[in-house]
């Protein structure tokens, strides 16, 4: 191979590599990852509004009882974890690309914690179903909050 030598690396022409990359890999099979973001900010504000007004019935439809209990377990901060995994559950959807409909629920999508910390993501039923339609078998989760806003960002791949 004819090339010139930058930082250690070869550099070749453009023609010459993709046809080298054709001929190494004609009969050898190719696996193609599927990757997708999603991300969601939510107001701290709104979620303790609808915590207020319905909280019950709010804590029921959005929250399996694990994330009820760790985010009441915080009870000056109850709000920003509860925020936190509202934007967790939206920025999921987004990046398996279905939405919350065909029956997937917001309590068939779980945060949970690993024991150092770390949040994860758990699925159930319809939520579960529709990401392995879609190719997806792994979530990577990353949140944050602040006093004003948390904030989600789901990595899914195949």
């Amino acid at each position: 191979m004819h090339g010139r030598t930058r930082r250690g690396w070869k550099v070749l022409g453009y023609r010459r590599a993709a046809a080298r990359f054709c001929r190494l890999h004609a009969y050898a099979k190719i696996y193609v990852m599927k990757w997708s973001i999603g991300v969601d900010v939510v107001s701290i504000g709104r979620i303790e509004q609808l915590a207020s007004r319905h909280a019950e019935r709010f804590f029921k439809h959005v929250y399996t009882p694990a994330e009820v209990e760790y985010c009441l377990k915080k009870k000056k901060t109850s709000s920003l974890h509860f925020a936190a995994r509202f934007a967790a559950k939206e920025a999921l959807v987004k990046a398996i690309g279905t939405g919350f409909r065909d029956g997937i629920g917001f309590r068939e999508i779980e945060t949970i914690h690993d024991p150092l910390g770390k949040p994860m993501l758990v699925l159930y039923g319809k939520a579960l179903e529709h990401a392995r339609l879609q190719g997806f078998s792994c979530f990577e989760l990353s949140i944050t909050h602040d006093p004003l806003v948390a904030i989600a960002v789901v990595l899914a791949c195949s």
